[in-house]
This record gives C-alpha cells, structure tokens and sequence, in this order.
C-alpha cells in the first residue's frame, strides 16, 4: 500500500503541474499574479479545449479529458503544494478502490505518514500546512 500511495503521490505531482502548463500556455501568464487576476476576471470558472478549471477556496479542481486533479495553491502564491486531504478527494475520484479499504480519515493518516517518511528521506519538504517535492527527487 505504501509503494502504491507513494507513486499516486508522484503522479499526483505531475497532474497539477500539467493542469498549471496548459493553463499558462492558454492564456499567456508569466507569474502567479497573473494566474490571481484570471481566475478573477473568470469568477473561478475558466474552460479550455482540455478541460476546466474550477477555482476554490485556497485551490483549484481541474477536470480534463485525460485527467482529474484537485489541488491547494500553497503559500506565497506558488502551486503545487500537497494538502493530504485534497490528494485523497483527487484520489476519491480517480482511483476509489482504495476507499474500498480505507475510509478518507484512514487513508489520509496514512498519507501524512508517507509524506513525512519522504520529508525525512529529502524527497519532499514541508513549510506549515503544505508538503512539497523537492525538485530533484520526485
């Protein structure tokens, strides 16, 4: 189970960071100021041929084509940042098998754990509430 967590991690990473590309190549941004004043202009709801972003709270929910991925912005305005309890809604909807297991409180305990085992081992680092890779290892 570990093994498998640590890789929906990893590939979690990659969906955000994808779901982010295609929204700044779409619209030009060059920084996340920009990326502020799109979702403002949008009112939360931006669609593109691939998908659609629906902004909330401190994050965004993209549903495309190929992918689904829900995600919190971290702080000072950089993305990417894993908040365990948005990585299991994400993985709620795209890979609900675990929950056959593991109900969300369960599994984001779990979660944690990982995250923090790969703090430990230099994969991720972690600033207040959000767990991060480390640009070099995930």
């Amino acid at each position: 189970m570990e093994e498998e967590l640590t890789n929906l991690l990893k590939e979690y990473v990659v969906n955000i960071e994808k779901a982010m590309k295609l929204i700044y190549q779409k619209f030009s941004l060059t920084n996340n100021d920009d990326l502020i004043c799109l979702r403002t202009k949008y009112h939360g709801y931006v669609e593109i041929e691939e998908g659609t972003y629906i902004f909330h709270g401190a994050g965004c929910r993209f549903e495309g084509k190929n992918f689904y991925v829900d995600f919190q912005f971290g702080g000072k305005k950089h993305y990417g940042g894993i908040e365990t309890h948005t990585f299991c809604n994400t993985l709620m909807e795209t890979h609900s098998k675990i929950f056959e297991k593991y109900d969300h409180i369960t599994l984001n305990d779990f979660v944690v754990r990982i995250c923090n085992k790969l703090v430990e081992e230099g994969m991720m680092y972690k600033d207040q509430f959000y767990f991060f890779k480390n640009e070099i290892c995930i």
